[in-house]
């Protein structure tokens, strides 16, 4: 979503833009599922020839038929340093949209614990690398088949990638990142780091709309939490936990999530399913609050500037790229992560008080207009980058 939005500012401000993508289906990568909207080029891979230095020399193969003045590396996970070396000689821009490669084992630095808790890792590949690649070997073998796949490809976890890794922040153009904190683990390690978080399309929302079908019936007030909530590190167990508090002393909400499964959850929960993203601003307009309960240090949440894009108030954890997104009492509350009585508390304040809510939607609808459209962004950020 980050780089399909970016590509699409661009050739809206005036820029000649190609996007270069793998596409392998026997590792699931390059799944192209919905009409395309950039002028784009699948470098197709099978198992055999899904190796480091065969997709290095076809995707600068690509490169160099376009000819581009730049080159933007995207969301490539651990493989990003070796895509950085295969574009040398271009002015290479690195773009970072988590934690990745400070983060070999989830791109987020955290922990889980065998009782389903999460702890925040204070470490980091480039400052410890040692650290990091013992937790590799303990924690590794429990990641998800693509994450191994790709630190197999990659790598990861030994001195000969670190060396490739540091080269590619000192070569590059700029690094680009999503807030401050990783600004501040990069910046020790590279010429120039950037914050520049992405954007959110502002056609999609027409943030005075109210209500509509994807409203509870009556006069309840709508929460809504959006995005991947099956994944425990989203927060959804600590969302409903804190709405069964305000539930046992009163009944004027319901809570509304895109977990798969479709219906009526609870007295107090409904679920609508995985929605598109044509779908989805007509929940944000119908929510009256809308929550981010991250429990993990994630780089950015697009829901949550989405939800300012519609003009609703965000009620998020005090953690990650979510501190500097949502300025607390003005477009939203903030809590600290996985505390159910603050966040129980940030509820009920906004339950209480609707024109605090309809004047923090207002003001975050504005934040966003001011820093959080791609049309902003591409003024404020990449004009200089292309052109210095």
């Amino acid at each position: 979503m980050h780089t399909v939005g970016l590509g699409k500012a661009l050739v809206n401000a005036g820029y000649e833009v190609k996007h270069l993508y793998a596409d392998c289906q026997d590792f699931g990568v390059g799944r192209v599922q919905a009409p395309y909207p950039l002028e784009g080029e699948a470098i197709r891979f099978d198992a055999k020839s899904w190796r480091c230095e065969e997709i290095k020399r076809r995707f600068r193969e690509a490169v160099d038929r376009f000819q581009p003045d730049e080159v933007l590396v995207t969301d490539a996970w651990n493989f990003k340093p070796h895509l950085a070396e295969a574009m040398r000689g271009y002015p290479v821009l690195l773009r970072f949209d988590g934690q990745e490669c400070l983060c070999p084992l989830n791109n987020c630095r955290f922990l889980s614990g065998s009782d389903g808790s999460f702890s925040q890792c204070p470490y980091h590949q480039l400052a410890t690398p040692e650290t990091c690649w013992k937790c590799l070997e303990v924690r590794g073998k429990w990641s998800g088949p693509l994450h191994r796949a790709e630190r197999e490809i990659s790598g990861a976890g030994v001195p000969q990638y670190l060396d490739l890794l540091h080269e590619g922040l000192q070569e590059a153009k700029a690094v680009l990142v999503n807030n401050p904190l990783i600004e501040a683990m990069l910046s020790p390690y590279a010429r120039q780091v950037r914050v520049v978080p992405p954007g959110v399309d502002a056609t999609r929302f027409s943030w005075k709309d109210e209500g509509g079908s994807a409203r509870p019936s009556g006069d309840l007030v709508c929460i809504f939490m959006a995005g991947v909530v099956e994944e425990p590190f989203k927060g959804l167990g600590v969302l409903h936990d804190a709405c069964a508090l305000l539930w046992q002393k009163r009944q004027d909400f319901r809570l509304v999530v895109t977990a798969q499964r479709v219906g009526e959850i609870d007295a107090f929960t409904r679920s609508t399913g995985w929605l598109s993203q044509e779908e989805l601003p007509a929940y944000y307009r119908a929510a009256d609050i809308c929550v981010v309960p991250s429990l993990v240090q994630e780089g950015w949440a697009t829901v949550a500037i989405e939800a300012m894009a519609a003009g609703r108030p965000v009620v998020a954890s005090r953690i990650g790229g979510l501190q500097f997104m949502v300025s607390d009492g003005a477009a939203g509350l903030l809590f600290e992560p996985g505390n159910v009585e603050e966040m129980a508390g940030c509820l009920e304040r906004l339950l209480e008080e609707p024109e605090s809510r309809r004047r923090m939607g207002r003001e975050a609808r504005r934040q966003f207009e001011e820093r959080g459209s791609w049309e902003a962004i591409i003024a404020r950020h990449y004009r200089s980058l292309l052109t210095g």
